[in-house]
């Protein structure tokens, strides 16, 4: 969710795309995305799904992991 409230930020840095609002954008982009995959140091730390079930109802889950005890990537 984090994700999505900061891609809203990016977008509306944008002059035109200040008229729209932080719901309808983010269910813009729920309907855009299917997944999102979080890097640090160039190094991939999670994946998740995006799922628009309905307007205003966005499903973030967590489906991959980077668990730095082990050293591996694991399935949640």
């Amino acid at each position: 969710a984090l994700v999505m409230d900061r891609l809203v930020t990016l977008i509306k840095k944008d002059v035109l795309a200040q008229q729209y609002s932080d719901k309808y954008l983010k269910n813009l982009l729920a309907q855009s995305l299917d997944i999102i995959v979080y890097m640090k140091n160039f190094k991939v730390y999670e994946v998740s799904t995006v799922e628009y079930i309905k307007e205003n109802e966005i499903k973030c889950s967590l489906i991959f992991s980077y668990d730095e005890n082990s050293k591996k990537f694991v399935k949640v």
